[in-house]
């Protein structure tokens, strides 16, 4: 006897309900893996299994631009300049032809000066060269100068030193900005006021540059044009050539030349130094130095020796110095004056740059 056709439709059904749909397990079997439907085959290639690769992250964004001395790392630190910066550094007499340092600094010195007469004088120079690294990449090349000193000061002595404008034993503010600059040049444009009365100004364009010769010597050299009230134009031509000896020797041969409308002709001085270090706190120097004018016939005006020792006693903030000198000058008469001198020397330094840094 044959079943009902409805019975046999109603029989299908519950077996369906309870095998679930084609192709999936049974939802009282968790365990059992459900079967995987064949795909349709079509004419595109099978999908890979693996996900595509993420995309990169972005780029940092570029640092801002290193001075001169910095884009220069390798150069000066495996080449001759690194000697010569540590010296430069280390005495701090910023002179002419001196890589600019790329933080603020402020260095103020005072000297006691002790003459075989019996003479006893006092005498002191500010300088601080200030940075303004936060402003906008344009304007992070301006810095301000502020510089003065007395007569007798270390800074108007020492050759090669950028002099204040004029004659020493006045003070002066400039807003410098950096024109242009490679690891081996630089190009700088100056303007200022003189503390004076009436107050003056000046201008100064300024080229400088450093040439290795042989592995064997540096060159140094700044040429600088400028106008100033108490002098009209004029030019400057400083040169160094500095030949370091290891890590701790430097000899070195300074020389620059001055010329304006009011000078006696070429102004020139020329000096002559060894300079020795001894570890990371102490440094001597022996010096002897010419000077003259071209308006004074070939002669030289006064003849300089001096030995200077200095030594760093606190953390590079505090240097203490003892320089004995001779100096023989000629008067206009003819002759020589000879003076000898003892000068005790305190420095202090205010350095924007981690102590560590030369």
């Amino acid at each position: 006897m044959r079943p009902p056709s409805g019975i046999l439709v109603i029989a299908a059904s519950v077996l369906v309900a309870a095998l679930g749909p084609p192709g999936h397990a049974r939802a009282e079997e968790p365990g059992v893996p459900a079967p995987t439907a064949t795909p349709a085959p079509t004419n595109d290639p099978a999908p890979s299994a693996t996900p595509p690769p993420a995309e990169p992250p972005p780029p940092p964004s570029p640092p801002p631009p290193d001075t001169w001395l910095d884009s220069s790392h390798s150069f000066i630190t495996e080449g001759l300049f690194w000697p010569v910066v540590r010296f430069d550094r280390f005495f701090a007499d910023e002179r002419e032809v001196d890589t600019d340092r790329s933080r603020s600094f402020v260095r103020w010195r005072q000297d006691l000066r002790l003459t075989d007469g019996g003479a006893l004088s006092y005498s002191t120079s500010l300088r601080a060269d200030l940075r303004f690294p936060k402003l906008s990449r344009r304007l992070e090349r301006l810095r301000l100068t502020i510089a003065g000193d007395t007569r007798d000061s270390i800074d108007a002595l020492l050759p090669g030193d950028q002099p204040l404008p004029g004659a020493a034993g006045q003070a002066s503010a400039a807003l410098g900005f950096d024109l242009w600059e490679t690891v081996a040049s630089r190009t700088d444009l100056q303007a200022g006021l003189l503390a004076r009365l009436p107050v003056g100004v000046f201008t100064r364009l300024r080229v400088r540059h450093a040439q290795p010769v042989d592995d064997l010597l540096l060159v140094r050299s700044a040429t600088a044009g400028f106008w100033q009230t108490d002098t009209g134009w004029g030019v400057r031509q400083d040169v160094d050539l500095e030949r370091p000896f290891g890590s701790a020797l430097l000899l070195r041969l300074a020389t620059t030349a001055t010329q304006t409308e009011r000078s006696r002709g070429v102004e020139w001085l020329s000096e002559l130094s060894l300079l020795r270090t001894f570890g990371r706190a102490a440094a001597v120097s022996l010096s002897g130095s010419a000077s003259g004018a071209t308006d004074a016939a070939l002669v030289v005006e006064r003849w300089r020796l001096a030995t200077r020792l200095r030594h760093e006693v606190y953390r590079r903030w505090i240097f203490l110095e003892l320089e004995p000198e001779g100096t023989w000058t000629r008067p206009p008469g003819g002759g020589r004056n000879r003076v000898l001198a003892l000068i005790f020397r305190v420095e202090l330094q205010f350095d924007a740059a981690p102590r560590g840094a030369p």
